[in-house]
């Protein structure tokens, strides 16, 4: 049974080290350094848990508008801060390399070969692209 975790382990670093996990930590890196990022995207962050309570719980029934009028301007804003798009990019893109993985492992456990090599069918014609 260790030897199943000690894959586990193995994967899971070999993930971390692909181009993709490096991509992330290295943008995670630069993210956790500019504090102006790091207040931006807690603010957003805040804001927006705030907003889903309040809908949730009807609390902002005639403010909802107005509310995610100022939502939609702190995310464009968000957007514009460089850090923040490129720690976003590399995570999308390092979620998506993780969900080809999980793809080639769920294939294999349920005994599909032809789909174990990541929805990869060998032809250029059929490809959606990695990214």
């Amino acid at each position: 049974m260790n030897t199943v975790f000690d894959k586990a382990r193995d994967l899971a670093t070999a993930l971390l080290e692909s181009e993709a996990g490096k991509k992330v930590n290295d943008a995670r890196f630069i993210f956790d350094g500019n504090e102006e990022a790091q207040k931006q995207l807690f603010e957003y962050s805040n804001f927006r848990t705030t907003l889903e309570t309040g809908i949730q719980n009807g609390s902002l029934s005639e403010e909802i508008d107005a509310q995610v009028k100022v939502l939609d301007q702190m995310g464009a804003e968000l957007n514009k801060n460089q850090v923040v798009a490129d720690m976003v990019r590399a995570e999308d893109e390092f979620n998506k390399f993780v969900g080809q993985v999980m793809n080639v492992f769920n294939a294999t456990l349920s005994g599909d070969s032809e789909n174990s090599n990541g929805g990869c069918t060998g032809s250029c014609s059929t490809c959606g692209g990695c990214h």
